[in-house]
Formats: C-alpha cells, structure tokens, sequence
C-alpha cells in the first residue's frame, strides 16, 4: 500500500473510513460494530470533504450511523480544539424527519454512541466534551423550548414543520445560525409532496441564516430514481457568489409588469447552479419473502361468518407462530377493529393499536414493548412504516393493497431489521378486486419495481405561506426574496410573474378578483415604490399559528335513525357541504340526512329521485400512472395465461400466492368476463352501465391507471353527457375506475 494514499474497495469503500475519526470513536466502533457497512465507509469520507451526501441502503444497513458519526466527530474535535469559554454555543447538526415518533427514537438511539464514546475515554483517561442533545417538535413542552433558547444543544431533532415554526420566531431561530449540517430522514416521504416541497423552502431559509452552506445528509432506503432524490436535497446556489445573492434585473428586458421576456429569463436560470449531492447507493441488497394469502375459501360464500373475523383468526395463527408480529392497515378504524379482533379470539390482550389517535404516551408504551419483545403483535397505520427502531420483528403483516409498492417494500422491510436477516411478510387480501392489486404488488416486489418519486413543481399555496414567514422575521427586497425562493429545487423554474402574483394577492387579498374574500385583511406589505417587503401584525401571527401542508381529515359515522345501525363514513368535507334533508347515495341505496352531529350523520331510507354521490378526499397522491399501466399489463397478461391454460403455472413463478389465492383469483377473472365479456388493462377501458335500487342510472368505468387519470377522465366523461344529453352527470372516482351518475 502506497503512503498517504486512501485504500478502496472495488466498490469505491474507503476501507480506512475509520482512520480519520477521533481516537475514542474509533475504538468505540471497533469494540461495539466491527468494520464499517458499505455505506458507512463511503459516506463518510465525503462528509468530511463537506460533501451534501444522500444514502440510500437497506434497513439494518447501519444509515443513521454513517449520518450522525462524522458529524458527531466534527463536534468533539471542535470543542476539544476551541479554548474554554470562547465556544458559541448553538445548534451544530439538525436532524430532520417526518414522524416525531422517529425523532423520539433517534434521541434515545444517540445515547448509544455518546455514552459507548465517553465510558472508552473515561478507561484510556482522555476529557472528552460533552454533546448534548435536545428534540423540539409539537410535543415538545414550552419550558423545554424555552430552556432550549438559553442552552442550545448540539444536536438538535425535529420536524420539517418545527424547523419551520423556529426560522419564523425572531428569537428562536437564532440558535440555528451556528448549524453545519442538516441531516434528513427517510427523504422518500417528503421529497414527492408538498410537505417536502415547504421543507425544500426551509432548508434554503437556513441557508440564508448560517454563514456558511450547512452539508447536507439525506437518508433513505427505498428511493427512485435516487438522483432526482439528491437534486431535491441539495436545492440550488447562485453561481459564482458565495453569499448566494441572485443576480441583479437591472438593464434587463421586461415586459409591461415587469417581468423578464423569456430570452431574459432562459439567462437567469443561467445562474443558477445545482449544489453537488454525492449518491451513496448501497450495493447490498435485503431478502423479502413475502406471501399474498386469502382469509376464506371463495369470497363469493362468506358463510363463515364475517370478514373481519376470518381475517383476525388467521393473524391469530401467525402470531402465535412468531415471536413478535407487526400488522400494518390503511386507516385509524381497521387498526382498531384488527387488535379488537385478535384480542377477542385469544381471550387476552395480546395485541395493541398504534395510530395517530393515540395518545404519545400510550405510543410510547407500546413501543417500548415492542421493541423489548414484550408485546405479541401491534397493529398499525403508516405511524410506524419509518425507520423507527422497534427491536426485532419476525413478522410483517398488511392487510388490503396498499397504495404504492413503495409503502409494502418499506413497511415489510421492517422484519428482520439487521441487513443479513430476511424480511418476512404476509399482504392479507379483504376482497377479489383486492387480491388482484395484492398479488400484482407481489409481483412488482418480486421484479424490484418501485414507483419513481414525483416532485410536485412550485406550488404557489406553500409558496405563499413561506413568503409569509420569510416577511416576518426580516424585510426583503424584492429580488432577495426571489434569490431565496429559486433556490429550492421545487421553485428553480419559478417566474418573477408568479412570485409577483402571489405578493399581490397576499398584499391586497381583496383586490386579487372578484371571487376573492374581501373581508380578508393583508398578510404583508408590498411597498413596490421604495421595494420593501414586511409581514403585517396579522401575518407574523398567521406565519406561527397556520403552518404546514398536513390535512388533518376526519371522518363521520353514518348511522340509520333509531338504531346502532352503521352503514358507513363520510368525509368531513362532504359532511360540512351537507344540510338536514338533503340525499346521497351511499352502496347502491339512496339516504336521507336527518341530522349531524359532532361525529356522526343520523340518516332515513330515501325514495329514488335526485341524489348526491358523496365524495371521499384522499390522503394520499393515488397510485401513479406508471404503476397503473403496470397492473394493466399484469391484468392483460393473466387473462392470456388463463385463456391458454398456462395460468397455475405463470401466477405461482411471479408470486408467491396461496391456493385459496389461486382459486379465488381464477374466478374472479372468469365471473368479470362472463358479466362483461373483457377486464381492463393498459389497453382496454371497460364500461358498464345500470340501474340501482331506486331506479337511478349508473355508469361505471373501469380503468386501472389511477386516481390522476380517473379524475380528469370522469371530469370529461360528465362534461361531455351534460353537453349531448342536456343532463346533469356527477361523477366520483379511485384508483380503479370511475363511478357516473346520470
């Protein structure tokens, strides 16, 4: 080996990664872990160098670690080599993620290696200064934020959401000016939403508070394509300037509202420059065993009794298999029904609900249980599909399709966490059109597809609320804000005539249209004359106290008047855009509101006639297009296996179903054929059209290619009935199709 010279693996590790750490770090490692994962030893020299880094590896693959080790090194070298007294104290490394569970969990993660550092330096004799730590998000009691302000921890843990409240408070956000490095979690669940879109603006906000550009660390373990990941990690700077100032308007070419002409403007995005964001991709991959499996025998004869029953009795006989059970639902009420249900059938709690309902300390409990090998089965919502460190789980179970492959690939890879164990799971199907979405996702794992990341394009409504928040803590010119915004890789394209409409409407809210809420009162004050722009008393209380992009959406009971009868649930905006007599269809029957309250919607039988389709906002972006055209072309492909007699054979090589599975798939698919004589696929779109009980047209679309398409698509459908048959057509659609009504 050459002196001076770094030792590489073909793989391009560093396999001295270790070398350039603080002597009491090195011998913790070695003595606790070994030798450094892949991405350890890759990450880790470019943190060093000052390199924004995104990692993408495995769960178990030691990611937290080859984030926060570099930078804990950095923090002890540099309040070892600072003289007593002269230290400024404030914020060095701000870890950011989406669930303050994980943030909970990191906190108590980091004691690990700082104790494990300090008890090696206690036996060798060396001082070592103290890292301290500290977790701020909505939970976070006033005292502790205040006594934040007055000590600052090194390491600060929080929410995209908290970071944003801390840049908008004139005091708080002084403690971030000192921060050099920012690592975000699970980058995955922000990047391709407007959360991620606020929290690109958040980053760039600290930016244009630090002296120096923070280095970015973004961590996940199921992205693609990971590029588009980094880009949206590491934003943009102004070329050739290092205090990031845009460039100057002055002399350009613009039109009537001063904006520039798109020769102008093609220049100034000239300018602009992505940071580099160097992609850790680990090259080890982690074994999924995975299983579709069907509760009953022929969904077609429940006899059994219900559904929910056969469900939970088969969980039942798995829990009792394994030594602890993770079940993942899709909503806050199945997770209750579920735990009810296995805690019935066994006679004794042995499962426990986990959901945003629940209080933080009942979360806190059983995930300390959980983790301690305590609690036989929990069952879950998306609460705890991140990298929240729940000790060993032999068993993932998901009950119902999920939306994307992504989201059953992260919430199974939550079995057998350490990278050399084998993630085990079961995707539980509740319907025939669900087994079908089930056994596709399946397939899709089998293959190693995942949906790629979409990040939505300068969205003006979380453009206006940081705007908003920039204003109240500082007063800007026109072009500094501007400078600041085009920095966020969601708003690298954005023109000065959008920016301009937004400081319109937020400035003068009344003269924006005619449409507009002339009651509303200024959220800023545009003085184009001298080019100043403020927040007014009512936007600095505005900027704090509404934040974010999180939907908080609830849900109504609809119950049958003088009974306990549920029939189902209606969205809450549906419920608030309702009135006492007014009807809606619900299944195939047409109901009357007799009264709403706090919770629920009390409901009679109505007779035909006009009713409304009630409508149901998702939670989430849908199953995208490509995923769409994926299970299309899965669809197009069984019916052809099955119309040449290959059909056991295929659907056994592509997944890894169940008899019952097999059965219940075959007749489903020959029960659709025989009723329409075609299924839908990437190719072919299926209509049927009836009457319901009350005598009501319906016409149903099936299409496989996702809510986005379905959406603008029943919009079309209706406008064009309405146009050439002169009546009104209102339209409700999923995933799966589209659902008319004439």
């Amino acid at each position: 080996m050459e002196v001076g010279k770094r030792r590489e693996d073909p793989a391009g590790m560093d396999v001295d990664a270790l070398q350039s750490f603080h002597p009491m770090i090195r011998d913790w490692f070695r003595a606790e872990l070994g030798e450094p994962s892949e991405p350890q030893a890759r990450a880790w020299p470019e943190i060093a160098r000052g390199s924004n880094v995104l990692i993408v590896a495995p769960t178990g693959a030691g990611k937290t670690l080859a984030a926060f080790l570099k930078c804990i090194d950095s923090l002890i070298s540099a309040k070892t080599e600072t003289p007593s007294g002269r230290w400024v104290p404030g914020v060095r490394v701000l870890y950011v993620s989406p669930l303050k569970a994980l943030n909970n969990d990191i906190y108590r993660n980091l004691e690990v290696p700082l104790r494990g550092i300090q008890r090696c330096a206690d036996r060798a004799g060396v001082s070592l200064p103290e890292i301290t730590k500290a977790v701020r998000t909505g939970d976070t009691p006033s005292f502790e934020r205040q006594r934040m302000l007055r000590r600052p921890p090194d390491i600060l843990i929080t929410t995209p959401e908290s970071l944003y409240l801390i840049l908008t408070s004139a005091r708080a956000r002084d403690i971030l000016r000192t921060v050099q490095y920012v690592i975000v979690d699970e980058i995955h669940a922000v990047c391709g939403t407007k959360r991620g879109t606020h929290l690109a603006l958040s980053l760039e906000r600290l930016c244009e508070l630090t002296e120096k550009d923070p280095v970015r660390i973004g961590l996940s373990a199921t992205i693609e394509p990971a590029e588009l990941a980094a880009a949206f990690l590491g934003g943009y700077v102004w070329a050739g300037d290092a205090a990031c100032e845009p460039p100057s308007l002055q002399g350009s070419s613009v039109g009537g509202d001063g904006t520039p002409d798109a020769e102008e403007r093609d220049a100034l995005l000239g300018h602009l420059v992505p940071r580099n964001v160097k992609v850790v991709k680990c090259s080890l991959t982690k074994e999924i065993d995975v299983k579709v499996m069907a509760p009953v025998d022929d969904y077609r004869d429940l006899q059994g009794g219900p559904l929910w029953t056969a469900i939970c009795s088969e969980i039942l006989e798995m829990i009792r298999q394994h030594r602890s059970t993770l079940v993942f639902v899709n909503n806050r009420r199945a997770a209750e029904i579920v735990a009810a249900g296995i805690n019935g059938l066994a006679g004794e709690e042995i499962a426990k609900s986990h959901h945003g309902s629940v209080s933080k300390e009942a979360r806190m409990e059983v995930e300390s249980l959980l983790k301690k090998g305590q609690l036989p089965c929990l069952v879950a919502t998306s609460s705890l599909e991140l990298g929240i460190d729940i000790g060993a789980i032999d068993l993932v179970v998901q009950i119902e399709s999920p939306t994307t492959i992504a989201q059953v690939v992260q919430r199974i890879g939550r079995s057998g966490h350490r990278l050399d164990a084998v993630s085990k799971g079961v995707i539980m199907t509740k319907t025939r059109g669900d087994l079908l979405r089930c056994a596709f996702a399946e397939a899709q794992m089998e293959e190693g597809y995942i949906e790629a990341v979409r990040i939505p394009e300068a969205p003006l409504d979380v453009l206006a609320q940081q705007v908003v928040a920039c204003a109240a803590v500082k007063e800007y010119t026109l072009l500094e804000l501007y400078g600041v915004i085009r920095r966020a890789y969601p708003y690298r394209a954005l023109s000065l005539s959008h920016l301009k409409a937004v400081l319109a409407v937020l400035s003068d809210p009344g003269g924006a249209g005619e449409d507009a809420a002339r009651s509303s009162k200024p959220r800023i004050v545009w003085d184009a004359i001298n080019d100043k722009i403020r927040a007014t008393p009512l936007g600095r209380m505005v900027a704090i106290s509404h934040s974010g992009t999180i939907i908080d959406r609830g849900y109504y009971q609809v119950c049958l008047a003088g009974t306990d009868v549920k029939l189902g649930e209606l969205d809450e905006e549906f419920v608030t855009e309702s009135r006492r007599g007014e009807k809606f269809t619900l299944g195939t029957s047409a109901w009357r509101i007799e009264r709403i309250e706090r919770d629920r919607v009390i409901v009679t039988q109505a007779p035909g006639g006009e009713a409304k389709l009630p409508f149901w906002r998702g939670e989430g972006p849908g199953r995208p297009r490509e995923t769409g055209l994926r299970l299309g072309r899965f669809i197009r492909t069984l019916q052809e296996k099955m119309e040449s007699g290959d059909y056991e054979e295929w659907i056994r090589e592509v997944c890894h179903p169940t008899e019952r599975v097999v059965e219940n798939l075959r007749s489903y698919i020959e029960d659709q054929i025989a009723a329409t004589g075609a299924v839908p696929t990437d190719r072919r779109i299926v209509v049927e059209h009836f009457s319901d009980e009350a005598g009501e047209k319906r016409i149903l679309v099936h299409c496989p290619l996702g809510s986005g398409v379905n959406a603008g698509l029943g919009f079309l459908l209706t406008k064009v009935i309405a146009d050439q048959l002169g009546c009104t057509a209102e339209y409700m659609h999923n995933d799966d199709g589209i659902l008319i009504h004439v």
